[in-house]
C-alpha cells in the first residue's frame, strides 16, 4: 500500500424498533472511536462537512488538511448515490494533489480479482475489459457509472487500487463452520479475527 489508503466503505442504515416510549436510539451513540468524543453529539444538516473535534461545520479544504497525516481514511457511501461517489472522487483528488503516495481500497472487491484492479491502474484495460475481467456485475452488481469518476481518476494518475474483501466462498465457509473450517490457504486470505474487543 502507499503511505495513505483511502478505503471506500459502505454505510448501512439500520432500522431499530424501540420497545417503549422515550428510549434513546443507541445505534447513534456507539461507544467506538476517539474516547474524547465518545459521548459527544451534534446536530448536522445535509450539504455541510462537520468536524467532530470542533463540533461545527468546516470547509472542505480544512477537512483535507486534517486528513493529510492520516494513514487510513475511511469514506462511507450509499451505493446508488452518485453525489456520494462524486464526493469520494473529490476527496481522493484533493489528497492526491497533496501527496502522490496514495492508494485506494475497495471494500466490495474480493482479493482474488486484484489482478484486474492492477491492470486497470496501469492503464492496460479498457472500461469494458475491466468490467468483464473483474466480474463487476457478479461481484458488486451496482452500475459502474456510480464509480466511474473514481476509477477514471485512479487510471489517469496511476493510483494503485486494492481489493479489500474476502471471496464470497470464504465468507460463506466462515459463516457455516467458523474460521477453523478454512483451509490453510484460505486462512492466509482471512487472518483469524480477534473478537475479544
Amino acid at each position: 500500500f502507499g503511505k495513505r489508503m483511502i478505503a471506500l466503505l459502505s454505510i448501512f442504515f439500520l432500522a431499530v424498533v424501540l420497545w417503549g416510549a422515550g428510549q434513546e436510539d443507541k445505534t447513534l451513540t456507539l461507544q467506538i472511536g476517539d474516547k474524547k468524543l465518545k459521548d459527544k453529539t451534534m446536530k448536522v444538516t445535509s450539504g455541510k462537512i462537520y468536524s467532530a473535534q470542533e463540533g461545527k461545520p468546516i470547509p472542505f479544504s480544512k477537512m483535507i488538511a486534517e486528513m493529510k497525516d492520516c494513514d487510513f481514511i475511511y469514506v462511507g457511501e450509499t451505493h446508488d448515490s452518485l453525489p456520494m461517489h462524486e464526493i469520494q472522487a473529490r476527496i481522493i483528488q484533493a489528497l492526491y494533489e497533496q501527496d502522490r503516495d496514495l492508494s485506494i481500497g475497495l471494500e466490495m472487491f474480493p482479493v482474488v480479482y486484484q489482478d484486474a484492479l492492477n491492470k486497470w491502474s496501469l492503464g492496460i484495460l479498457s472500461q469494458d475489459e475491466f468490467i468483464q475481467e473483474s466480474r463487476w456485475y457478479v461481484n458488486w452488481n451496482f452500475n459502474f457509472g456510480f464509480y466511474e469518476g473514481i476509477f477514471r481518476l485512479a487510471k489517469e494518475n496511476r493510483i494503485p487500487v486494492y481489493a479489500l474483501n474476502a471471496p464470497r466462498e470464504i465468507i460463506t465457509k466462515i459463516r457455516m463452520g467458523g474460521w477453523n473450517g478454512l483451509s490453510e490457504e484460505e486462512k492466509k486470505i482471512v487472518p483469524n479475527p480477534d473478537l475479544s474487543h
